[in-house]
């Protein structure tokens, strides 16, 4: 498990670098911040709590035993199906800020996409792989180790494939919420 400054940075030059970027062109001159842009950076706030929302239960078991480990929930909290999680939390504060139901499905999406980052971070640096399917698959999958895979060349271009549409479609959906949350600070498209 990377350090949690380790998740947050990767969400932030990774799938953030868009909003951040928009964010700067728009306040060039920080006297001239205004409450659109607090806005965003609250939606940033926001993806970066997801980002760290799989290992909450590494912070369960430092209150509880006084040690950072994940224990046998690594597999309730790094899974796809609690990035819906991820999802709920972010649309409620994004209606928050915006209070806007569209909007909060855009900053929802955002959260999301944080969420599956930090998943894809654990990948990539953890031999064993995530939980993504869990409670439909009990095993680990891991997408960056199947790339190591010896064997057939036609298992070894699937596995390719696979990863690399996942991970596309994680950046394809952040980049669509953030297309939306970035009309909101004045850049047009």
């Amino acid at each position: 498990m990377p350090e949690p400054i380790t998740h947050l940075l990767f969400y932030t030059f990774v799938f953030s670098s868009v909003l951040i970027y928009a964010l700067v062109l728009s306040v060039a001159d920080l006297r001239r911040l205004e409450r659109r842009h607090i806005k965003v950076l609250l939606v940033l706030v926001t993806g970066g709590f997801c980002s760290l929302l799989p290992d909450i239960d590494a912070v369960y078991n430092l209150i509880l035993i006084g040690r950072i480990s994940h224990g046998n929930m690594l597999m309730l909290t790094h899974n796809l199906p609690a990035s819906f999680v991820a999802f709920l939390i972010a649309g409620a504060a994004g209606y928050v800020i915006y209070m806007d139901i569209e909007k909060a499905i855009y900053v929802g999406i955002f959260g999301n996409c944080a969420f599956i980052a930090h998943l894809l971070l654990d990948d990539a640096v953890r031999e064993t792989g995530n939980y993504y399917l869990y409670p439909l698959y009990g095993e680990p999958i891991s997408m960056f180790t199947s790339l190591r895979m010896t064997g057939a060349l036609a298992d070894y271009m699937l596995a390719g494939i696979g990863t690399t549409v996942f991970v596309a479609s994680v950046a394809g959906l952040t980049l669509f919420a953030l297309d939306h949350i970035c009309l909101d600070i004045g850049l047009e498209r």
